[in-house]
């Protein structure tokens, strides 16, 4: 009896931590976005393409994955991603 006890247990245990882990899967995807697009920036702000060549800046314009942006001193900017969430940068 405690054997069989003891098994369910396990079993329980086992069940709650691959629901944990399959929890946990769908967070870090989460975090993944298809499309960013700036929607606002003031100061000094650059969009860097995969080479590291400065890209046009302009409100509203999309870039990849791979693609950088750095922020100056007095430089802030907005991000969207996907439209469902915003990125707000400082210096």
């Amino acid at each position: 009896m405690k054997r069989r006890v003891s098994l369910i247990i396990l079993i329980i245990l086992c069940s709650i931590s691959l629901l944990c882990y399959g929890a946990s899967e769908g967070v870090e995807a989460s975090y993944e976005a298809s499309t960013m697009k700036l929607l606002r920036h003031e100061g000094t702000v650059d969009i860097f393409d995969i080479n590291g060549v400065p890209r046009f800046l302009l409100e509203g314009v999309r870039f990849l994955s791979g693609e950088s942006m750095r922020t100056g001193p007095d430089g802030s900017a907005s991000v969207g991603l996907d439209d469902t969430k915003i990125v707000s940068l400082d210096h």
